[in-house]
């Protein structure tokens, strides 16, 4: 599937490496992707890695996830994460879906959500 080698190259996500992050998201932006699927997508994995997190016996396939084999093999690059982390990703996420559809920038809710991933939300002063 083209969807695997999408997600191995979101690795950078596992590694905390932002600016290639947000590259790679501009890159597959001017490639044609659609954000919102690209997005979704992303869900998916982080909902996989987390309830393998919790549970180490889980089976992605039998969770109907969208993307089982791929969510084995690139789950490793989310292992740093505990599963809070994973948790607050998915609902950063689903937040750049719904902001997604009245952002004049097609990936800056995208890109915002990786920056509260990779980052942690900036205390409230």
């Amino acid at each position: 599937s083209n969807v695997r080698p999408l997600l191995v190259r979101f690795d950078h996500i596992g590694r905390r490496e932002l600016r290639e992050a947000v590259e790679l998201v501009n890159r597959l932006y001017h490639d044609g992707y659609e954000m919102e699927y690209l997005t979704k997508m992303l869900v998916s994995f982080f909902r996989d890695a987390l309830l393998v997190k919790v549970d180490s016996s889980f089976d992605p396939a039998a969770a109907g996830s969208r993307l089982p084999a791929e969510s084995r093999e690139a789950g490793g690059a989310l292992t740093a994460y505990t599963a809070d982390d994973l948790a607050d990703a998915i609902v950063h996420l689903i937040e750049a879906i719904a902001a997604s559809r009245r952002s004049p920038i097609p990936q800056l809710p995208l890109e915002l959500a990786l920056i509260r991933i990779v980052h942690g939300v900036p205390e409230k002063e």
